[in-house]
Parts: C-alpha cells; structure tokens; sequence
C-alpha cells in the first residue's frame, strides 16, 4: 500500500542521522494506514497490536522486514499460536474499516512505547477498545500515567523504593537559548550538581549526559529536533565494591519475573556496552553473580529491594511492564525506569562470554518471560464465538 515506501523512506533517513526528516516520512506512513500481519492466520486468538510512531519511525530494516522496537521483543512470541494485526497509529484518525477489515479480534495488545510523545495516539487506543469491547493489556488511561515524570510524581510517595527525582523541560530554541532554559530551570527547581540530562525520546543510553557542574550544561551538543530534555537527579548507586549494577525486571500479570543483571566499573550501564564503549568486567565473580540473579533475585536483591519492587509493580497497574533498578548499600531498591515496551530480547552477555553459563541461563529466562506473556495472552482472549460482529463505525 501507499503506506510501504515511506515507512522504508524514514528508516533510511534515520540511518542517515536525519531524525526530523525520518519522523516526517513515518507520520506519512501511518497516516497512510500502516497494517502489518503476522503468525498464523487460521489462529483462534487474533491479537490488534496498537502502536504509535515512536515504535514505527526508522521500523523497517533491510533483509529482516518490519520491526518495530521494544514491541516487537515480546509480540515475536505469540507468532507460534496467533495472529497478530499490527496497526500505527500517528496522530490522525485510523479508519474504523481498516481496523474492520483485518479483524475480528480476540483481545487488544495496547504497544505504545513513550506516553509522553503519543497522548493522542494513547485517545485513539481508548476509544478503539471501547468500541470493540475487547480485553485489553496495558489499559491506555493507566499507560498515560506512565511518564518518566509521571512515575516519580506518583511513586515517589510509596517510601518503599526510590526514584530519581525528574524534571522535564520543554525545548524551544538553539544552542544558546536551550542552555539557558536548561540552567534556568535547574536553577529555579534547586536541582543540585551531578545531574543528568536526557534528551527525550533517545533510547539506550543516548542522548543522556552527565553534568557535574553549569559548565557542562553550556557545552551540551544539543539535537535540533528534540522539544523536551529531562532533567534527572544523579544518584550515586556505586555498591560497597566500587562496582556499578544494574538489573532487569518484567512484570507479566503482577508476576516478577528477572532478565538480566549488569555489573559495569562506570555508572552509565547499558546491554550494548557489552559489545561497545565500555568493557564489562570479565572477572569468574561476575559471571557467578549473574548466575545468582537469575537463580534466586530475591536472595540477590535482599527483602527491602524486593518488598520495594512488589509494591511498584502493584501501584503502576499494567499488565506487562519492565523495570530497571539497582540496590543501594542501605538495600533500597533504586528504580531507574518503569516502561511499558521495556526490551527483551537484549544481547546481555558480551561475545567474549557466549561460551558460559551465563549466556544459555539468560536465554532461558527470557523464554520464561516470553511464555509467561503467552499465557495471559491466552487468558485474556475472548472466545471466537464473542467476537465475530463489529460495532458501528466511528462517526
């Protein structure tokens, strides 16, 4: 369809650098009514898939087709028994008969990946699912409470875990003119040095900087298409070792479920250092380590940490979410992020490590996670006797 070649067009500008252009190409593309099917097509559970252009700017790579970011990590599971309409949702008003035209459906898979980019993209959500009457996972009303900003203002106050205060900024302006906003606020809110700032939108480490002093904030290389910086409390969550940790956590249905566990010598810890800037440790401690979170993380994180994370993942109220999180020396639980399309499918255990325990063990836990989705897929679906009608068209 009309919808194809400029989904194709973005992802090769945003492999270019040209992010503004390539969201421009992608808003195209979903308004141009951008549907994707996948699994089986004889399936009795037929899951609509709802995402936003976050997940579908920059979504087709060359020789692997669609993907569609952190979506795509869990939905890849339901491919053996469902099928699974895609739709992209950009801003404007989906047609109600092309949402007909690819279904009936059996339940609704809310994907939207950052709520505080797509509050109209999250309207259309609701009101599909209250039209179709359909089970939902992840309920949009619940999911647009779900900022980095919203977090800390709503889950700051449980006193059970500890989140990094967060500011956010909006961003109208050039070099100069953004440093100063960015000052101004950091100024105005009594934000203290070291901070971090974070271009909003940026994924996977980029984007965020730390600042340990005004001057930092004025050398700041700045993105012309970003609108929004978050401002972040720096805490110090170095463990007694000197060592910095990171670990993962999903929520499936109020279940805690672990994926992975990081232990890097610098502060900024993501998966991919593994296998870029910054080497892991390599120590056999590590590789033990790891081996114990994914054994027992309850035991790994201690009563505190765990009482902590229950209790966040019952006040955020989704259905699928992950969390990322550290334990400090006290045994509080640090919760760096609670994000509703957190990613699975991470490479974890760096390639000079493939050959360890750890690399199949990792394996085996996102299978766990993956399956555990799979079954509340299957509980939440209606029978296929409930959804063969469609109600009336949207006026």
């Amino acid at each position: 369809g009309q919808a194809w070649p400029w989904l194709v067009f973005s992802a090769v500008l945003a492999r270019m650098g040209h992010e503004r252009e390539a969201r421009r190409a992608a808003t195209r593309a979903a308004n141009n009514g951008l549907v994707v099917q996948r699994g089986r097509r004889d399936a009795d559970i037929r899951v609509l898939t709802l995402v936003s252009l976050e997940g579908a700017a920059g979504g087709y790579l060359p020789g692997h087709g669609f993907r569609l970011g952190n979506t795509t990590d869990i939905n890849d599971s339901l491919s053996g028994f469902a099928r699974e309409t895609v739709v992209v949702l950009g801003g404007e008003r989906i047609p109600w008969t092309l949402l007909e035209e690819h279904g009936p459906y059996s339940v609704v898979f809310n994907g939207i990946t950052v709520a505080e980019r797509a509050p109209e993209s999250l309207r259309q959500v609701g009101e599909i699912v209250a039209r179709l009457g359909l089970p939902v996972i992840n309920d949009p009303s619940r999911l647009l409470a779900c900022s980095r900003v919203g977090n800390w203002r709503r889950l700051r106050e449980l006193g059970s875990a500890r989140f990094p205060r967060t500011l956010a900024v909006s961003l109208d302006g050039e070099g100069r003119d953004v440093s100063r906003r960015l000052e101004a606020a950091i100024r105005d809110e009594r934000f203290g040095y070291p901070l971090i700032v974070r271009w909003s939108g940026f994924q996977g480490g980029r984007g965020m900087v730390r600042c340990d002093a005004p001057g930092d904030i004025r050398s700041l290389r700045y993105p012309g298409h970003v609108h929004e910086a978050l401002i972040i409390e720096y805490v110090d969550f170095r463990s007694t070792d000197g060592y910095f940790r990171k670990a993962r956590m999903f929520s499936v249905g109020g279940c805690l479920l672990p994926r992975h566990l990081l232990v890097r010598e610098g502060w900024k810890i993501h998966a991919g250092d593994g296998r870029g800037r910054e080497a892991p440790v390599a120590q056999a401690w590590w590789e033990r380590e790891m081996l114990a979170f994914a054994d027992d993380w309850e035991d790994w994180a201690g009563a505190r940490a765990v009482r902590g994370l229950k209790e966040v993942s019952r006040a955020v109220r989704l259905d699928y979410c992950g969390m990322d999180f550290a334990v400090l020396p006290d045994g509080e639980a640090l919760v760096f992020e609670v994000n509703p399309a957190m990613n699975l499918s991470n490479q974890v255990t760096p390639t000079s490590l493939t050959a360890s325990p750890v690399y199949p063990r990792y394996e085996r836990l996102e299978e766990e996670i993956a399956h555990a989705f799979r079954v509340m897929v299957r509980d939440r679906s209606l029978p296929q006797s409930a959804f063969r009608h469609f109600p009336p068209a949207l006026s």
